[in-house]
């Protein structure tokens, strides 16, 4: 493949003496940021993404052992894997997590000097399975932990956005590269899981140096580096989660197509495909994936753990429950219906994720640039991949399970405005439009970093701690993700949210219930947990609503349903002879 060559109307490679004097004539800084020579446009957008990551990273904190962020690793999950793995047991020592051990490892590592600290001043003996675990100041050592996966997810989610540049800049140019780069730091789900522990913006990471790799080849780079670079990215990729096959699935026919034009000529004869097949360069970066795969999930040493994990994630029987998980949905057969159901649950969330405007346009980009530059078929398989072999085939969909198609949509996206930059560059409108068009990007992803920072559970808390008495009985129906953080003087406890449970909930007789927005906001209209809900609310059980705490978003929808969910606080009515004695 012929490598890359700027398109026309990228403009003019300029020196450092000639941008000044060019800005000085009245080129604006939003143009002169597309120029090569120009101010380090990488280091400009790899600072917007750490400040985006990064902003009220303490989210939550403290908060125990518990984090507010669904499916994230707890403080203390990677320590237990390491005690399990390494001192206990070290020979198919069991379940840990419903997850791979790829992130796992890496967390252990970032771990690692903050638990020496800790042994070495006191601050850890004796290690224990129960609260306070050893700790001498359990708050602040768990919280510690915390801030360091969220910090480790923070930055790979900053390497995300640098690896997304630096694919696009080696595909179609520095412009390009900007915009793609700016559409994955902007994206809300990208910010969101950037500030949490859960192993959706590692692996995603991950994907993203793979991709990487894939481009390289695509360039026409068929050097063994870059097979191997690929084969390691898609090993820890799915060693940390492993949706993140449908990614690399159907990679091997497009890097067949490019052997066959590298050393083939392009034309396609037996002998020399069968030859193919077995080239070094390949079966190298396959072994490497398989070999990665291997570590990263500790399959050899935890063979028995890993199989249980795997019927965990396909059937919904946990392996040690020996039952449904609570709550999980009912597979349904894949029918035209549900098909098509997918397709529009799949275009709302993407649309969402990325806001509007940008998803227009690598839709654009999707539709018009697969015909135009040899870039982009082979990143149009790696999208039809994931899309058909995960997307479609889930029996739920959520914001998390699309970003992976956002990883490659970005490239297309890029691409475009590029384009519609360069045809309209001059034009004063133009310049107008694209600032009007970022910044309104830059408020839909801030709407995350604003939602968090007025979290409506940091509202439900102060009025918890001002008006619930030491003792009383708080009754809840959810994990405690959802939920504000209780004080220890609290009784509370947790039970179903079924027809039997509220029923019975005078019998039981808390002194307030506390409901969360997270779970009750995935009640279906007219489902009889909704119906259940409503009678609730109305009084029908003894209890009545005290206070609401909400947080309505800045700019666009709440794509996560743990972010700021609405608070209920419910309180016993007091009955006739309650009253009478008040009086």
């Amino acid at each position: 493949m012929a490598p890359y060559q700027r398109p026309v109307g990228e403009g003019p490679q300029l020196n450092g003496a000639q941008a000044v004097f060019s800005m000085a004539r009245g080129r604006t800084l939003l143009s002169s940021l597309f120029y090569r020579t120009s101010a380090a446009p990488l280091p400009a957008v790899a600072a917007l993404s750490l400040f985006m990551n990064l902003f009220w990273l303490w989210w939550g904190l403290p908060n125990g052992p518990h984090t507010w962020a669904t499916d994230a690793i707890g403080p203390l999950q990677p320590l237990v894997a390491a005690k399990a793995m390494f001192l206990d047991d070290w020979w198919n020592s069991g379940y840990y997590n419903k997850f791979p051990m790829g992130h796992f490892f890496v967390l252990m590592a970032v771990y690692t000097p903050y638990i020496v600290y800790l042994y070495l001043t006191g601050g850890l003996a004796n290690p224990t399975n129960d609260y306070p675990y050893g700790l001498s100041d359990p708050e602040t050592a768990l919280t510690v932990l915390s801030l360091l996966a969220n910090a480790t997810s923070a930055l790979m989610g900053v390497g995300i956005v640098i690896l997304i540049f630096l694919t696009a800049r080696m595909l179609f140019g520095q412009r390009g590269a900007v915009l793609s780069a700016l559409t994955i730091a902007l994206s809300p789900p990208f910010i969101f899981y950037a500030h949490t522990s859960n192993v959706d913006t590692p692996h995603l990471f991950w994907c993203a140096l793979g991709l990487f790799a894939f481009a390289r080849l695509v360039n026409g780079e068929v050097e063994l580096k870059n097979y191997l670079l690929l084969g390691f990215g898609a090993g820890m990729a799915l060693g940390t989660k492993e949706q993140a096959y449908g990614l690399f699935i159907l990679l091997p026919f497009p890097i067949l197509a490019l052997h066959i034009r590298h050393h083939l000529k392009g034309e396609l004869q037996p002998a020399g495909f069968v030859r193919l097949l077995f080239d070094r360069k390949i079966l190298w970066g396959f072994g490497i994936s398989v070999l990665t795969f291997v570590l990263a999930t500790h399959l050899i040493f935890n063979w028995d753990g890993n199989i249980e994990r795997l019927l965990y994630r396909t059937t919904d029987v946990h392996p040690k429950w020996q039952e449904g998980y609570p709550g999980a949905p009912q597979l349904r057969g894949m029918g035209t219906s549900l098909f098509l159901e997918r397709w529009k649950e799949t275009i709302i969330l993407l649309s969402a994720s990325m806001n509007p405007v940008l998803f227009i346009a690598s839709l654009a980009g999707l539709v018009y640039f697969p015909y135009k530059e040899r870039w982009a078929p082979p990143f149009v398989v790696a999208l039809c991949s994931y899309l058909f072999f995960v997307a479609l085939q889930l029996s739920f969909i959520k914001t998390r399970f699309v970003m992976e198609l956002i990883l490659v949509l970005a490239l297309f996206c890029g691409r475009f405005l590029a384009g519609v930059w360069s045809w309209s560059r001059g034009r004063r409108w133009a310049v107008a439009a694209y600032g009007l068009m970022w910044l309104y990007a830059f408020a839909y992803g801030f709407n995350v970093n604003y939602l968090m920072m007025r979290d409506a559970r940091y509202q439900a808390e102060a009025w918890i701690r001002a008006n619930l008495p030491a003792g009383a009985r708080v009754e809840t129906y959810s994990q405690p993700a959802y939920l504000p953080r209780l004080p220890r003087a609290v009784n509370s406890y947790r039970t179903e949210f079924d027809d039997q449970t509220v029923s019975s909930l005078s019998a039981r007789s808390p002194d307030y219930v506390i409901l969360t927005g997270a779970q009750y906001s995935r009640f279906e209209e007219g489902s009889p947990q909704k119906q259940l809900l409503d009678r609730l609310l109305r009084g029908d059980f003894g209890y009545r609503s005290v206070q609401r705490f909400s947080t309505e978003p800045l700019l666009g929808p709440n794509l996560i349903p743990g972010l700021s969910p609405e608070i209920i606080v419910l309180e016993k009515r007091p009955t006739l002879q309650t009253q009478v004695s008040a009086r």
